[in-house]
């Protein structure tokens, strides 16, 4: 039982991490593995941004993790030390009479030597006071940690710097560096803690005899959508009431009845709405957390153009949500995606497919859809636009149509690939030709076949350009342009002017 869990949560309410402002996944694979090797612990409580990263909490112990994962940069030690000595204070004051751990837990690839030893830790603590706890008042102590003297809120600076000077000494600081304070350096990056972390959500479900259905299930798409199903678990803790601890914590038992339900409901669309939605956060990590031009700017600007991200992305699971709900919208984000002839992809074959081969479908296009998103997110962001279906044509029901201020009949699909770009091309032609509102300008990049083309017409006849008078004449007329000038890695900062490129009458690439 979390005895300490909502008086640990007093003053940390600003760090919640909202769904819609947040996209770091590792910190959650993290607390998912928490949940899986906590194994027949039904008391433990798990909340994830509650104090610090992840709050553990179970009837024998107390446990703060701070999570980082940083692959080229390096890690602010002494911010880490300081805001964890802080919790541990904070834990005594409140006569916390459970075992206390307080845990950094990282993966690095600029690890300097001599962090994390006694001296290294000492060193960095601010610590100013000697104060002799026999003679404190630690509910007044409290109080004012949180408020000032004329009853304002603290900022999360000057809690700790209070805490410091009113409620520390060296016999805690020493307590904290020999038996509270510990270390997990992860040796796996963010792919290798993902590929383990799918092995052992099998293994959680397969050990379980109400999973009655697993043998319907290859074993790579069950821990595929096993994953996905467990972050989103998690993540939804973040919508929840910001101070209701019932439901803002996480259980190995809930988590293993969901994922035992998605087992056995093998038939349920909302398996691959969660594919998705892992997805957009694998897509929002590998575009912004990990793009080292970010590096080279203010943070503030940082911040605003992550969050701005973060709020796109979030947007986008939204939509997704509820469009993948039906075979129509299942189908539709396959036709804007797919490379796929017309024979392998249609509606009335799909429809007819069993919902393992539908999520088998989707985990195959993976790529595909993560250079969707990418292409889509840097026009919006272009754009200045948050919201993912602003401009999405709802009348459109066969495929992702946008309809953008000044142009409209868009479509924006994912990047061709380098082996076979001429035959991707020819694909995607002989579908769209047989589409009843047919877009009139495919943005595909790495595409070399540019201009204009005509639906009508063979498709070997793809790659001329037909003469630029003859454009918008009929509605088989559409062109195909290249997004060269939507640049991704390395410029996801930039805005790119849209309508001298992508929205122009000509592009300026041909």
């Amino acid at each position: 039982m979390a005895d300490f869990a909502v008086q640990m949560y007093r003053g940390e309410h600003k760090r919640d991490a909202s769904s819609k402002v947040r996209g770091f996944i590792y910190q959650d694979l993290l607390a998912i593995e928490y949940l899986i090797e906590s194994n027949d612990n039904s008391s433990l409580e798990l909340y994830s941004e509650w104090a610090e990263d992840i709050y553990v909490e179970t009837n024998e112990s107390v446990s703060i993790i701070q999570v980082k994962y940083y692959t080229s940069s390096n890690i602010n030690f002494k911010e880490i030390y300081n805001e964890l000595f802080y919790q541990y204070v904070r834990l005594k004051l409140l006569d916390c009479n459970k075992n206390i751990k307080c845990k950094l837990s990282y993966y690095s690839s600029k690890l300097k030597k001599g962090v994390g030893t006694s001296e290294h830790i000492k060193n960095n603590i601010n610590v100013v006071e000697d104060v002799d706890w026999e003679n404190i008042d630690k509910v007044k102590i409290l109080e004012q940690i949180y408020k000032d003297d004329k009853g304002n809120e603290r900022t999360k600076e000057n809690r700790e710097k209070k805490l410091f000077e009113i409620a520390s000494n060296e016999a805690l600081l020493n307590e904290f560096i020999n038996n509270i304070y510990c270390e997990d350096l992860r040796k796996e990056n963010l792919e290798e803690l993902r590929d383990n972390l799918k092995e052992k959500i099998y293994f959680l479900i397969k050990s379980d005899e109400r999973a009655i259905k697993i043998n319907e299930w290859e074993e790579e798409v069950l821990s595929e959508v096993g994953l996905a199903v467990s972050v989103v678990y998690l993540q939804e803790s973040y919508d929840e009431a910001r101070k209701n601890s019932r439901l803002r914590k996480r259980t190995l038992n809930e988590l293993t009845d969901k994922l035992i339900d998605i087992t056995n409901n093998i038939d349920s669309p909302s398996n691959i709405t969660n594919i998705l939605k892992y997805y957009v956060d694998e897509c929002l990590i590998e575009y912004i957390l990990e793009d080292d031009s970010l590096e080279n700017i203010e943070y503030e600007e940082i911040n605003d153009i992550r969050k701005f991200y973060e709020n796109l992305a979030a947007s986008t699971k939204y939509f997704f949500d509820k469009y993948l709900l039906t075979d129509l919208g299942q189908y539709a984000l396959l036709n804007t995606i797919s490379k796929s002839t017309s024979n392998r992809l249609n509606i009335e074959s799909y429809m007819k497919k069993s919902y393992v081969e539908k999520n088998n479908i989707f985990l195959e296009h993976k790529v595909e859809f993560m250079s969707f998103l990418k292409n889509v997110w840097k026009v919006l962001y272009s754009l200045e636009c948050k919201d993912f279906a602003e401009y999405i044509e709802k009348a459109v029901t066969d495929h992702i149509q946008f309809k953008f201020p000044k142009q409209d009949k868009i479509i924006i699909m994912s990047a061709i690939g380098i082996d076979n770009p001429v035959k991707d091309i020819k694909n995607i032609f002989n579908r769209y030709r047989l589409l009843d509102k047919k877009p009139k300008k495919w943005l595909v990049r790495n595409n070399k076949i540019r201009g204009i083309k005509n639906y009508s017409l063979d498709v070997k006849s793809i790659s001329k350009e037909l003469e630029n008078n003859t454009a918008y004449i009929s509605d088989e007329v559409f062109e195909i342009e290249c997004m060269e000038c939507i640049k991704l890695e390395g410029y996801i900062k930039d805005k790119d002017n849209c309508d001298e490129c992508i929205f122009s009458i000509k592009c300026p690439k041909r």
